[in-house]
């Protein structure tokens, strides 16, 4: 899975170099070498860096969109996920019907997928599982994001997944 992760990173980090006229060539190396060692956030800052790209929140955007889009793409089953079209969140919806007494153990798959791809502890799993209805909305943050998620019968797991 991190593979694909990394090379539809590094697709995306070739894509902004060639929309920015091939300048700072230099740079996007050391990003891409930066992505396939995982340091995104490193990654999104040297192409930040870039001194003639007058847009630097659209290229972190594209960036973090193409980080969660990578994300979604390498887990179990992205149908039940929507990244933001401006990438501040990944959302998944376990039972995106509302059907009752739906499972699809696909769905509850790619919980975990993207919660071990961004990073996350298994015990953020346990504690998603261990939610009941009544719990309302939980929450957990790591340094780099913030889940929240709520669980009930009728609409199953809800998450939302947020880069700080």
């Amino acid at each position: 899975m991190r593979e694909k992760i990394v090379l539809i990173l590094a697709v995306t980090v070739m894509f902004t170099m060639s929309a920015c006229g091939g300048g700072g060539a230099s740079t996007y190396k050391k990003a891409a070498e930066a992505i396939e060692n995982g340091n995104y956030e490193d990654a999104i800052e040297l192409l930040n860096s870039i001194p003639d790209y007058d847009d630097s929140d659209n290229l972190r955007k594209q960036a973090n969109v193409g980080i969660f889009n990578a994300v979604v793409s390498a887990s179990t089953s992205p149908e039940c996920c929507e990244v933001a079209s401006d990438g501040s969140y990944i959302k998944i919806d376990t039972n995106p019907n509302n059907t009752k007494s739906f499972y699809n153990a696909g769905y509850t798959q790619t919980v975990q997928d993207i919660n071990q791809a961004l990073g996350f502890s298994d015990s953020l799993w346990e504690k998603m599982a261990q939610t009941r209805a009544l719990d309302g909305r939980q929450s957990f943050e790591s340094d780099e994001f913030t889940v929240t998620w709520s669980y009930h019968p009728d609409n199953g797991l809800n998450a939302l997944y947020e880069r700080k």
